[in-house]
């Protein structure tokens, strides 16, 4: 990450704007180059930080503190987070607030030898929330990206939903209550002439095979246009759409999904 990048960002926070990041950012050059300091004034922690390298049997401990602060309903299930990536161990700023403890290379084992006591519980925050200026930041110093990539973990999809919705307040221009096997991208024209909503169906992946998916049928979807909708249309089956619109927002039912649907806002 280049410098003019750091300063870009840091003055997008500054001035209100909010950053969910993950993994290593902004501690290797433009060139990629290790820097061994973390540059990112925002993100709420200390430049300087220690690699703890990729461990099996390594979590984060999840408090009663955390789950008040992050939310009951979504941390109501689990004590622990596993990790096992690569994660730094850094120290916060005045004012920051870190979530979670690195509870590093547990016991592996059958289940009466596989415990831990508080003293291996570190200090090393597991994410860190930040005001700078108007802005926020969620800091999340490891690989959750990949790590739930490989592993689908729940947790970590628990955390990263956590971070957007109760921490950084991000407003969600779409609201559904789709099969958790949809994939959903909702995008605005370049032109401004129209805006759309995708929908991809992975009810047929099995591993690395692709075969037929389930249909899924009759999905609510409710998307916050740019401008008034005159209509919908379903770009897979070719045929209007009905729907509701009141207080900017727009509500409709979409029949069924088989592989993929697109639906097509247009404006008035």
């Amino acid at each position: 990450m280049s410098d003019n990048l750091v300063t870009l960002l840091d003055s997008y926070v500054q001035k209100g704007g909010k950053l969910l990041v993950t993994g290593g950012t902004s501690t290797n050059d433009n060139d990629g180059k290790p820097l061994n300091v973390i540059r990112l004034k925002s993100l709420g922690v200390q430049p300087e930080y220690k690699v703890f390298p990729q461990s099996q049997s390594t979590f984060l401990k999840v408090s009663e503190k955390d789950k008040q602060a992050l939310g009951q309903k979504e941390f109501k299930d689990f004590s622990l987070m596993m990790m096992n990536s690569r994660f730094l161990k850094l120290k916060i700023r005045e004012n920051a607030v870190g979530y979670m403890r690195l509870l590093p290379n547990t016991r592996f084992g059958p289940a009466e030898k596989t415990y831990y006591t508080e003293n291996d519980i570190t200090d090393f925050p597991g994410a860190v929330a930040y005001t700078f200026g108007k802005g926020k930041t969620v800091f999340i110093p490891w690989m959750i990206g990949s790590e739930y990539n490989i592993k689908g973990n729940y947790s970590q999809r628990a955390l990263f939903l956590v971070s957007l919705k109760n921490l950084l307040n991000v407003e969600s221009s779409l609201v559904t209550d789709a099969s958790p096997v949809i994939e959903m991208t909702h995008l605005a024209n370049l032109n401004g002439a129209f805006e759309w909503v995708g929908m991809i169906n992975h009810s047929g992946f099995l591993g690395n095979s692709v075969r037929e998916p389930i249909t899924i049928h009759n999905t609510t979807i409710r998307i916050k246009p740019l401008k008034p909708v005159r209509e919908i249309r379903l770009m897979r089956h070719g045929t209007a759409l009905k729907f509701k619109q009141s207080d900017g927002w727009i509500e409709c039912v979409v029949p069924q999904i088989s592989d993929f649907e697109m639906m097509l806002c247009l404006y008035k």
